[in-house]
């Protein structure tokens, strides 16, 4: 049988000759081989370990003290006669059974209690911990927080050796045996990245750097951080292939990820605003009794025990959220989607509240009268200070930054779990768009310069030049907010057309008003594609302000300079990443979202011309998977991104490699061989049980093709499990079962 052969990718009609062959093949082969039959849903009894579900599955070697022991230690043992007096917190009611995370500062002590066994002495500090310390170093339990402990302010527990000032925020609540030394090697781990010349994120759980690396880790004038939020950047950076360097083995590692889990939960305390949002999501054991979290009194009783003033400082809000971005990436990273779906919602409504989708006015005082007068322009003439209690232009940018990547993860959850948007464009038309990564990372003076009149200006730029306001839907460099955003704007076009066609209301409206949509869709599609190549095939990837002053995103007149090398290598993985987005978008507008409907094929849409366009946009999709490979081997550019576009834009196929069979040719089993090593090294990267179950589907269709028929029928009930499990139909729930 003749094969299809790759072409360039380059439009629509792509592979039209191979397709329309394919359609001829199809009809004399799809009688002859039967779609999978309907089975019941059955739970799998074996699915793969998640960081967050491997923190509570650490078995046990021995067994911890009674609570009756531990109810008769003294607090006032740990403590120095001195230190018997100081202000008294009042901490949430817990379990009496206060268990410990045994770990020292360095390598050599943590070698020697490891050695020990678990009777290790409670060694006497120089403060007092808000965690009562019973060590045992192979407990499955959590250490917990003492029903009244005197808890320590940061003049009374200072960091010993410790790097970065920003930590004395969370050194309150944090364990003494931690250490500072790798408290701060987390934080280095957290702002890590994979590029020399710009920030982007190592950490699989981090999509994108809301926070400037220079304000948090300045070693005089730190950011005042949100003790949950530093909790949380400890807690995913302990999660990250490249902490495993930092702990002396996995067990140790998975203690550090559960304390690190529950501290960030007790910081947050989420049920104040959802009591579904429990700590089992986290995969910690259930509480005994009641265990809220810390209190905002008791914060600030811990960091300003004199009580000068009774606000938090004016970034908590943005620190909350983004907290709450990190913990929920967790969790949806894990197989407890559908709790994920309440922890993202918690920060959407959260958000909204803030009005983080709207630019802040400031008030400006008159030099002539002592009265002010509201503003939205740029207030680069103000303090930078990080340390300082205003609304200066570094925080203005952290709450745009926090709206869009909401925005962007919004778009990216509708289409994982079938749910309609929860943030809409018409909140964010007047928002500003985001300063590109390497200016925001520079450490330069940002400012709020918008091309619109009635919007935010700066007078120290020129006034035709300036960021454009509202969704993007065009490309405009390599940064996640420049090139993932816009399509992440796309994406939300197509789901409310998806979800229009399918509500039984206007199921009835006459095919022109689709069709009308189809194009419009389309035509966005084009336009992105244009500015993705124009983009992306600059000399050196100059920044856009160097180059093109009308730029809707960079405003700084300067820049560091780049590596052409890397330059070069990161424009190449960008353009395969983006044009494989934008090929599956293109399928999804033509094809059916739904594996069973698609294989059903109970309208015969396999016979329309609709099915050759998108098995022409699945070849391109598949040759797009092999630049990927070639480019970024083990999908660590986006790996939280790129398992839903992989599974969309192969389900073709697998439909033709399964109907078919010996006839599909070798660029339908090549392509499907690309699409399983690229499942594969997304499943390394970041396991998911579906891409798991997507790869031996895909891998038992190929064998099929190739004549290998060990036992077809056991193939088509593992077929049929696996396409009824992950449904888009209008009832189904996607990902999340």
């Amino acid at each position: 049988m003749t094969s299809f052969v790759p072409a360039t990718i380059a439009g629509v009609p792509r592979y039209a000759a191979q397709a329309a062959y394919l359609a001829q093949a199809w009809t004399t082969s799809s009688s002859s081989t039967p779609p999978p039959r309907k089975t019941e849903q059955r739970s799998l009894s074996s699915t793969i370990e998640s960081p967050a579900q491997s923190l509570v599955e650490e078995p046990t070697t021995e067994v911890p003290p009674p609570l009756e022991t531990i109810e008769k230690l003294p607090i006032e043992a740990t403590k120095t006669p001195q230190e018997v007096v100081g202000p008294a917190i009042s901490s949430p009611d817990s379990t009496a059974a206060l268990l410990h995370l045994s770990l020292a500062s360095d390598h050599a002590t943590r070698a020697v209690l490891f050695n020990e066994g678990k009777d290790f002495p409670i060694v006497n500090s120089t403060y007092v911990s808000p965690t009562l310390h019973v060590l045992d170093p192979y407990s499955y339990k959590l250490p917990s927080i003492a029903g009244s402990v005197e808890a320590p302010t940061p003049s009374s527990q200072p960091v010993v050796q410790c790097r970065y000032a920003v930590l004395h925020y969370l050194v309150p609540f944090l364990d003494r045996e931690l250490g500072s030394n790798l408290a701060c090697d987390l934080l280095d781990t957290y702002f890590s990245s994979a590029f020399s010349s710009r920030m982007h994120p190592t950490c699989h759980y981090i999509h994108n750097f809301i926070l400037r690396r220079c304000d948090v880790l300045n070693p005089l004038q730190p950011r005042q951080t949100h003790p949950g939020l530093l909790a949380s950047m400890l807690f995913v950076a302990a999660l990250s292939d490249k902490a495993l360097g930092l702990f002396s083995g996995p067990e140790e590692r998975d203690r550090v990820c559960k304390y690190l889990s529950l501290l960030t939960y007790r910081l947050l305390n989420p049920s104040r605003y959802e009591p579904l949002l429990s700590r089992e999501d986290l995969g910690l054991p259930p509480a005994l009794g009641s265990d809220p979290g810390w209190t905002n009194d008791d914060l600030r009783q811990a960091l300003d025990p004199e009580m000068q003033t009774d606000a938090f400082p004016i970034t908590w809000g943005t620190d909350y959220i983004i907290a709450l971005i990190h913990v929920s990436s967790v969790i949806s990273g894990s197989e407890n989607k559908a709790a994920s779906i309440r922890w993202w919602n918690v920060a959407f409504n959260l958000a909204r509240d803030l009005k983080l989708n709207q630019e802040v006015e400031s008030f400006i005082l008159s030099p002539e009268t002592e009265d002010g007068y509201p503003t939205w322009n740029c207030r680069c003439s103000m303090s930078n200070d990080a340390s300082s209690d205003i609304m200066n232009e570094v925080h203005r940018e952290e709450r745009r930054r926090t709206w869009w990547l909401l925005f962007l993860m919004d778009r990216h959850l509708a289409l994982c779990y079938n749910r309609p948007l929860a943030l809409l464009e018409a909140e964010c038309k007047d928002l500003l768009l985001p300063l590109d990564d390497m200016t925001w990372q520079s450490g330069l003076q940002p400012h709020s310069h918008g091309t619109s009149p009635d919007g935010p200006r700066c007078m120290l730029l020129p006034s035709d030049t300036g960021r454009l306001q509202g969704p993007p839907n065009i490309c405009s460099g390599t940064g996640l907010f420049e090139f993932y955003l816009p399509l992440m704007t796309i994406t939300g076009h197509l789901l409310d057309y998806n979800r229009a066609k399918n509500n039984p209301v206007l199921a009835s409206a006459g095919s022109p008003m689709w069709t009308i949509q189809e194009r419009r869709i389309l035509r966005e599609l084009d336009q992105y594609q244009a500015t993705l190549d124009h983009s992306t095939s600059r000399p050196a990837m100059i920044p856009a302000s160097d180059k093109e002053p009308q730029s809707p995103w960079t405003t700084s007149p300067t820049a560091p300079p780049v590596e052409e090398s890397e330059a070069t290598h990161l424009a190449k993985t960008v353009s395969a990443y983006a044009t494989h987005v934008v090929c599956v978008l293109r399928i999804l507008v033509g094809s059916k979202w739904d594996p069973v409907c698609l294989f059903e094929d109970a309208d015969f849409w396999t016979s329309s011309p609709g099915f050759k366009d998108s098995m022409s946009h699945t070849m391109a999709a598949s040759e797009c998977v092999t630049q990927i490979l070639e480019h970024d081997p083990d999908v660590s550019f986006m790996p939280y991104f790129f398992g839903i576009q992989l599974l969309h834009g192969s389900l073709l196929l697998l439909l033709v490699a399964y109907r078919l069979q010996g006839n599909s040719g070798t660029a339908i089993l090549a392509a499907c061989e690309a699409v399983i090593r690229a499942t594969e090294a997304c499943f390394v990267t970041l396991p998911t049980d579906y891409q798991r179950q997507f790869r031996n589907v895909m891998r038992a269709a190929i064998a099929l093709a190739k004549g290998r028929r060990n036992n077809p029928v056991d193939t088509e009930k593992q077929l049929t499990f696996v396409i009824a499990r992950y449904r888009w139909s209008r009832n189904g729930a996607g990902l999340a079962r």
